[in-house]
């Protein structure tokens, strides 16, 4: 069970973007969602986050963290890099 938010940062499709990974809680029961975001590089998470600063969205949901786990892995993204939010520059 996914008690909290956890995000990661991964390599993004340009050089001039930075790109996210999280995984949150979805309920009923224990469905994850995996939120994949694109900013610019230079966006700064101490600022409002617009809908124009955001340059790519997806969201796919899954039965369960180990689910999404797994599916992660196979795309080769190193879980171990998950962490709290607050701990990362990322902008959710």
């Amino acid at each position: 069970m996914l008690k909290a938010n956890v995000v990661a940062e991964v390599p993004a499709s340009a050089a001039d973007r930075r790109r996210w990974l999280m995984l949150r809680h979805v309920g009923p029961g224990d469905r994850v969602a995996l939120v994949v975001a694109e900013t610019p590089a230079d966006f700064d998470r101490d600022e409002y986050l617009a809908p124009e600063d955001v340059l790519a969205h997806t969201e796919s949901q899954y039965a369960d963290v180990n689910e999404a786990v797994a599916a992660l892995r196979a795309d080769g993204v190193d879980t171990d890099a998950f962490e709290a939010p607050w701990n990362t520059d990322s902008p959710f």
